[in-house]
Parts: C-alpha cells; sequence; structure tokens
C-alpha cells in the first residue's frame, strides 16, 4: 500500500506540473501528453517487469502507483464532454481529441512495450 501511495503521490505532482505547463498555453493538451506519456512509460515498465529485470515491488511502485497517479481517464473524460457539449461546442476539436487521445494512447503502450526489445 505504502509503494502505491508513494508512487501515486509523485505522479500526481508530476502530472499536474507537466499538464499545468502545457495547458497554460494549449489547453486541454496538457492532459493529453500525460496520458501519452503514461502509456509508453507503462509499456515501458510492464516489459522490463516480464523480462523480470524490475521485481514485483518496483511493478507495483510504477504502475498502480506512478502510472495511476500520473494518468487520468476521468480528467480526458471530463475535458472531452466539455469540448463535446460545453459553452463553445467545438465538436471537431473534442471528436479529434477522443480519437488523438485513444489512438495514440494505444498505440504508445505498444511502443513501450517493444522499445526495451531494441536496447537489450
Amino acid at each position: 500500500m505504502l509503494l502505491v501511495c508513494f508512487g501515486g503521490g509523485l505522479g500526481a505532482v508530476a502530472r499536474y506540473l507537466l499538464s499545468g505547463v502545457i495547458n497554460k498555453k494549449y489547453h486541454p493538451w496538457g492532459t493529453f501528453w500525460v496520458n501519452i506519456i503514461g502509456c509508453i512509460l507503462f509499456g515501458i515498465f510492464i516489459k522490463f517487469y516480464l523480462l523480470n529485470q524490475i521485481n514485483l515491488n518496483c511493478k507495483i511502485f510504477l504502475l498502480s502507483g506512478f502510472c495511476g497517479g500520473f494518468t487520468t481517464f476521468s480528467t480526458f473524460s471530463s475535458e472531452t464532454a466539455h469540448l463535446l457539449l460545453g459553452d463553445r461546442c467545438d465538436i471537431l476539436i473534442g471528436v479529434l481529441y477522443l480519437i488523438l487521445s485513444l489512438g495514440f494512447g494505444l498505440l504508445f503502450i505498444w511502443l513501450g512495450y517493444i522499445l526495451p526489445s531494441f536496447f537489450s
């Protein structure tokens, strides 16, 4: 539990700082980039675990903790709904945000998973 708590706290702070910097200029793309970075990290970490290069405690700290605290599905969902249904009702940007988030999220999980193979 402490590993998840500490990792999640670090991930949440990292998300807050990174998305805040990006959102100052390109709202809501901060959440997009945080989630994409989280996906590639998740893929890398799971691959290292499956290759026995990190132990179970590291996996718990990195995946459930850090990546869980770093990425954010609820913020992604809220921002997408706001784009689609909010005051400006920017449907094109909302649909683009939705498609890119899901498509690139899956792509970057896969890239993160295969990336360590190139370095071993």
